[in-house]
């Protein structure tokens, strides 16, 4: 951009430039202070997600029994662990916070039959 024809806008558009630098500084310290859902770390909130899948495990027989499902209780096993690893690669405990939040909607749901 050639800023010596209009003097104005280049003094304008170099204010803005140094404001947005400044904008992404905040933002860089925001986001390294940002509070947890749950867990402080990720052990905690592996500790969480180590309840739901028990509760889930837990649960697996009531449904395949009260729809009469024609699968067995392991084969329904088999898809709660499916279920489960299919997220292990997160490491954020803000994410496995959310998503532990999000299983346990859909236990609930499940046992109310609501599903």
């Amino acid at each position: 951009m050639h800023f010596k024809r209009y003097p104005a806008y280049g003094q304008t558009l170099h204010l803005l430039l140094l404001a947005g630098i400044g904008l992404r500084r905040a933002a860089a310290t925001a986001s390294t202070s940002v509070k947890p859902i749950f867990s402080r770390d990720m052990n905690e909130a592996k500790r969480r997600l180590h309840e739901l899948c028990c509760a889930w495990y837990r649960e697996v027989p009531h449904p395949v029994h009260s729809f009469q499902l024609h699968i067995t209780v392991k084969q329904e096993g088999d898809k709660v662990q499916e279920m489960f690893t299919k997220n292990a690669h997160i490491t954020d405990p803000r994410v496995v916070d959310f998503l532990v939040i999000k299983g346990k909607m859909e236990l609930e749901e499940m046992i109310k039959i609501w599903k």
